[in-house]
């Protein structure tokens, strides 16, 4: 498994790119002061379902890549390029 620093270090640039990871990041965080002092652990135990999707998707960062590697781009077709007809038999 790959070290979890590189991954916090991109987080400044992943925040300003995706709104959802901020929402993450702000709900947990949130979470995490709201139901720090309370002592009923069963009320914690099920508010805490609510809370780990957007934990795991802050664990689930991508890793950056590194800067001699280029990014992946999407295929785009040529202004050349035909799409062949589906072979769809309507009966």
């Amino acid at each position: 498994m790959p070290p979890l620093w590189p991954r916090l270090r991109s987080l400044p640039r992943l925040l300003r790119r995706s709104p959802y990871l901020v929402f993450c990041l702000v709900f947990t965080l949130a979470f995490i002061i709201a139901f720090a002092g309370f002592a009923n652990f069963g009320i914690l135990a099920r508010q805490r379902v609510l809370m780990l999707p957007f934990y795991l998707v802050l664990l689930a960062l991508p890793l950056p890549v590194k800067s001699e590697e280029a990014p992946v781009e999407a295929w785009e077709p040529d202004d050349d390029f035909e799409y062949d007809e589906p072979n769809v038999r309507v009966t």
